[in-house]
């Protein structure tokens, strides 16, 4: 009896070491799978930190900006916004040009010297714009100044026909932005044409595009999306042209 007692005591005494083992190795495993799951997960999350395009997302450009931009911003401000793109374009080509040499004397009112835009104020070729015979000479020599600053070859190595022939482009551009301002003359709603005088604008923007994608720092992108002032103006400049368009049409009804 007593040798049995013994053994059934030893026997319990093993399945209690083993059970008393298993769960030792059980609670062991399930740390060490808690473990490994935990650095899948920060694994996994630091992935999703590296590839997040919120964070990879590359800098807005400063100094691009969409043709599209400009026509739209035009037609809803009645040209106004065409004044502005002047006088913001002077600004930058000046702030630009501090590295180009001094022109002296009577030399830096010709074209070459306007179209360098050394010491040159974008207050006074902004009011020049509103002198009839004035204006086109300050729209010469800012299409001039962009030609020229234009990069002579294209990404596949092309020549690009404005860089090589600068003077032509920049009269072409001027020749038809005269042309364009003359629909303004048109009766009725047709003078509503003469807001089409932003395309040439929407080409030298183009070709200044082109220029400032070489003069900004490598990997920025040119920003598609309109201001929260650009917005508004665009919304209710389009409200305005409604509301002209609306009357005419009621108008010729009657």
């Amino acid at each position: 009896m007593a040798r049995r007692a013994r053994e059934r005591g030893s026997a319990q005494n093993y399945y209690y070491y083993i059970l008393r083992r298993g769960v030792v190795l059980k609670l062991t495993q399930s740390r060490s799978d808690l473990t490994e799951n935990t650095k899948q997960k920060d694994g996994h999350a630091a992935v999703v930190a590296e590839t997040n395009p919120a964070d990879a997302m590359p800098p807005l450009s400063d100094l691009r900006q969409p043709a599209w931009h400009l026509l739209v911003l035009s037609a809803t401000t009645f040209m106004l916004y065409d004044v502005y793109w002047c006088f913001k374009t002077w600004r930058l080509l000046s702030k630009y040009s501090d590295s180009l040499p001094e022109i002296k004397g009577l030399s830096k009112f010709l074209p070459n010297g306007q179209a360098s835009f050394k010491q040159a104020s974008p207050w006074w070729r902004t009011l020049a714009l509103l002198i009839p015979v004035l204006q086109n000479y300050v729209l010469f020599t800012l299409a001039l100044g962009i030609a020229r600053r234009v990069p002579k070859e294209d990404e596949d190595g092309h020549d690009r026909y404005v860089a090589q022939h600068p003077i032509i482009s920049a009269l072409v551009m001027c020749i038809v932005l005269s042309a364009l301002c003359q629909l303004a003359r048109l009766p009725g709603s047709a003078y509503l044409l003469c807001l089409s005088t932003a395309l040439p604008l929407a080409i030298m923007q183009h070709w200044l595009n082109q220029y400032w994608d070489k003069v900004e720092e490598p990997g920025k992108i040119m920003r598609h999306g309109f201001s929260f002032m650009e917005l508004v103006t665009v919304i209710i400049g389009a409200l305005c042209l409604g509301g002209i368009g609306a009357s005419f049409i009621l108008g010729a009804n009657k």
